[in-house]
């Protein structure tokens, strides 16, 4: 049996008394998006005790991500729980910098067991620096799952506050250069349609208009409509959910935005205890997002 550990929490916690809702996270995010950026993060963190997954609400995630198990959530499901904590933390007034600009670079999951569709979870999230680069600054989201005490399931969701001197170099529709992408034995292809955006907006709280239509995304600079990064990671562990231990961790690299429709090639290989995938244009050309999946214990 695989052993958790017990994570103390020295910034002092605010213990919200329930979910915040749809639209106090919009109106949070509508007073904090023309904020300038300042020095350091805030040391404020948030929790919520309690909380049972929705049936409802797990029952039509697991149709629009394409998870099939009626008795454990799945493994993206916590994040979608933690999300308006998420939100609460980046409009913080001492959340250092606007919205506009923030890029969602990597995300590690780390599933100590599975998560019954009826177990209370108590969530906690935090704020944590990370470094100076030439694209920008980074910090992490930081989301821990704890079920009678115990750590069940842990999150880092690095991301990344763009400078202006390389927002025009990174800009969302200008091509990227990428070195000769691996090629994996297995694969399989998939439709990801028009309104996949706004499917998962639904079930998860996240109405970024880059998201939602064309029309809106273009005021953002891109091209279409993007599909979320997090509904391509939980897309991914839906097909690969078989194979999958009780235990493991799961990194992630988003490395371009998926365009709104489009039929995508998920590739992957098995190497020694480790799945390594992909997930590209259907010519394998362009990769959306890239990552392993390795056993904890």
């Amino acid at each position: 049996m695989i052993q958790t550990p017990k994570i103390s929490h020295p910034i002092t916690e605010k213990i919200l008394n329930s979910r915040p809702s749809a639209l106090s996270m919009f109106k949070d995010l509508i007073g904090s998006g023309m904020r300038s950026p300042g020095k350091s993060l805030t040391k404020t963190s948030y929790a919520l005790y309690g909380q049972v997954p929705d049936p409802k609400a797990l029952s039509h995630y697991n149709k629009v991500c394409g998870f099939k198990s009626l008795t454990n959530v799945p493994v993206t499901w916590p994040h979608v729980m933690a999300f308006p904590l998420h939100i609460k933390l980046i409009t913080h007034p001492g959340f250092p910098y606007p919205l506009a600009g923030l890029v969602h670079l990597k995300n590690c999951i780390k599933q100590y067991r599975r998560l019954s569709a009826d177990e209370a979870l108590d969530i906690h999230c935090t704020l944590r620096e990370g470094e100076a680069t030439s694209k920008g600054k980074t910090f992490d989201i930081v989301t821990e799952i704890h079920s009678g005490g115990r750590l069940v399931w842990e999150e880092t969701s690095t991301n990344l506050y763009r400078v202006k001197a390389t927002q025009e170099k990174n800009a969302p529709d200008k091509q990227k250069k990428f070195k000769k992408l691996p090629h994996y034995p297995e694969s399989v292809e998939f439709d990801v349609p028009a309104d996949q955006g706004r499917q998962y907006a639904k079930v998860s709280g996240d109405f970024n208009p880059i998201h939602i239509s064309a029309i809106s995304a273009k005021l953002f600079g891109f091209k279409a409509a993007i599909v979320h990064g997090m509904w391509s990671n939980a897309r991914v562990l839906a097909e690969l959910d078989a194979n999958l231990p009780e235990a493991f961790t799961q990194t992630t690299e988003f490395k371009l935005p998926l365009l709104l429709p489009n039929t995508v090639a998920l590739s992957w290989q098995h190497k020694a205890n480790t799945i390594d995938f992909l997930l590209t244009d259907k010519l394998r050309s362009r990769p959306f997002i890239e990552g392993s999946i390795s056993p904890l214990g």
